[in-house]
């Protein structure tokens, strides 16, 4: 289907003071914004942490005003509003036509707020859950191989070998695994509290350092920054 064109809507409104100029509005006309915020613990769609700094992207319906030889865009009314993670924001901005795109956050949409996510649950309580599921499926399963063997009508004897192991095997998944399970969620949360200590320690080390640099007129390497682009030696 062949896309309409259509004209601007055109008129004249006062600009400042007592000048006016034309305004122009047309259902394409929009403007787009990108915001870094910071603050707070909120949660964000996709991700496992809370975030106190994250970014945000804005698209609002736009209007043209010209006057005094220049075009002066301005922002009608927000039409949507998404937050994402910083690296989401990474993965949007470095992998296009990849998937079906990148998780975010609606944060606003036609000027109506969304409502806000509760805090993201413990992947390792979601992982022991699962693995708990699965250990209660596998001992019923065995449960039910034990009265097969029973229907069989085999010898005795032979019935209760197998049935020796089987038992074994089971009292080793009912018992065991269960603690290795625990054991493993216990060290997961223990180094995941670790590496936030070592980055926070890191990252408050870098602000003191650069605040004292700022203070002696010095310069410290900021994290995560680019290095400079070397000299090209043909110029």
């Amino acid at each position: 289907m062949k896309r309409p064109i259509q004209e601007p809507e055109r008129d004249m409104v006062k600009f400042a003071g007592n000048d006016m100029v034309e305004r122009q509005r047309h259902p394409a006309f929009a403007q787009i914004g990108v915001s870094r915020t910071s603050g707070g613990h909120t949660p964000l769609y996709g991700s496992d942490f809370n975030h106190n700094a994250y970014m945000v992207i804005r698209i609002a319906h736009s209007e043209l005003q010209r006057g005094l030889s220049h075009d002066w865009p301005g922002e009608r009314r927000t039409f949507v509003e998404v937050a994402l993670s910083e690296a989401q924001w990474a993965t949007f901005v470095s992998s296009p036509n990849m998937g079906n795109g990148v998780q975010c956050t609606l944060q606003s949409l036609q000027g109506e707020m969304m409502p806000g996510l509760p805090d993201p649950s413990s992947r390792a309580e979601q992982f022991a859950g699962e693995a708990r599921d699965r250990l209660d499926r596998a001992t019923q399963r065995m449960d039910e191989v034990l009265a097969q063997i029973d229907a069989l009508g085999l010898p005795k004897g032979k019935a209760e070998t197998l049935k020796s192991e089987i038992r074994m095997a089971r009292q080793d998944l009912a018992s065991n695994l269960p603690f290795v399970a625990k054991s493993f969620e216990e060290h997961t949360e223990r180094v995941t509290e670790s590496a936030k200590a070592e980055i926070h320690g890191y990252m408050t080390g870098v602000m003191m350092r650069a605040g004292v640099s700022a203070l002696s007129g010095t310069s410290v390497p900021l994290p995560l920054s680019l290095a400079a682009p070397t000299q090209d030696p043909t110029s």
